[in-house]
Formats: C-alpha cells, structure tokens, sequence
C-alpha cells in the first residue's frame, strides 16, 4: 500500500520557515491521485516527529497546482473529503464549483468529481513540536496561493 506523498515544512536553525525550499519541494513533489487515496492513508502516513492531522493540502493536476486548503481546525481526514460534497447547499464544495468555473461543465458538481479525481493531493506536514501551529498554517496556505497559479486564487483576498 503506498502512502499520501507529503512534504515537510523546511525550517531555518531560527525555526523560520524556509519558503524558498517548501515552495520547490512543493513543485517537485508529486502527489496520490484522488481515486487511489484510502481512509487509511490519513492514518498510517505519519512521518516521525512531524503532526499528521493538520496542515496544508495541495491538489495538483500533473505539475499544475489547482487548489491550496488548509487543515487548521478540523484534521485532513474530515476537511479534504468535505470538499467533494455534490449537494448544491453544500457548504465546503467550493472546489468543486471552482473547477466547474474553469472546464464548463453541465452538471457542475458530479461533473467536477470526475476531473477532481485524477488530480493529485499533496500534504505538507509541521512538525509536532511547532508554537501557533495554526497561525504557521494560515501563513503557508497564504504564501503557497499568492506564489503559485492555483484556482481559488482569484477567490482568496490578500
């Protein structure tokens, strides 16, 4: 069983991010097609030292960045799944929509499903030990959708 690629948030030795280095590892590392990605991928993926639950997620299309999320609040195994919700009230399938926007679809959201899975996800992973772990999250996501040409760029404010 092969496990969800992740990258790990690079630091300086003043535990400043490094950006320069995530964002390559970001661009190089390529990720699990959505339609190959088992529950137990969220559980068994953990690297040591680093936190599983929380954290960035990336979905990729080959080497073009789509959509940049986080999981700050709730784990990568409740929020990315959110995401695939194909109801028109749903609340977090804004990626869907998204994607519907950019391929004209007809039936937008079932539609969307079957582009979204052949897209790549990528986890970018803290490590168990970072301070404010929520606020690095928030500040990786925003650096990662205002350095790469991703969807829901457009839809995020600065």
């Amino acid at each position: 069983m092969s496990k969800l690629p992740y990258v790990c948030i690079p630091f300086t030795r003043d535990k400043e991010i490094n950006f320069n280095s995530l964002l390559e590892a970001v661009e190089k590392t390529c990720g699990k097609k959505m339609k190959e990605v088992l529950l137990s991928d969220f559980i068994l993926n953990e690297p040591e030292g680093y936190e599983l639950n929380h954290g960035v997620y990336i979905f990729k299309d080959g080497p073009n960045i789509k959509y940049i999320g986080k999981a700050s609040s709730r784990p990568f195994i409740e929020r990315i799944p959110a995401h695939l919700d194909t109801r028109a009230n749903g609340w977090m399938n804004n990626m869907l929509k998204i994607i519907w926007e950019d391929t004209s679809r007809s039936d937008y959201l079932r539609e969307s499903l079957f582009v979204i899975e052949n897209y790549e996800l990528l986890l970018v992973f803290f490590s168990k030990e970072e301070d404010h772990l929520k606020e690095k999250i928030s500040e990786v996501e925003k650096f990662l959708i205002n350095n790469l040409s991703c969807l829901n760029k457009k839809k995020r404010k600065k």
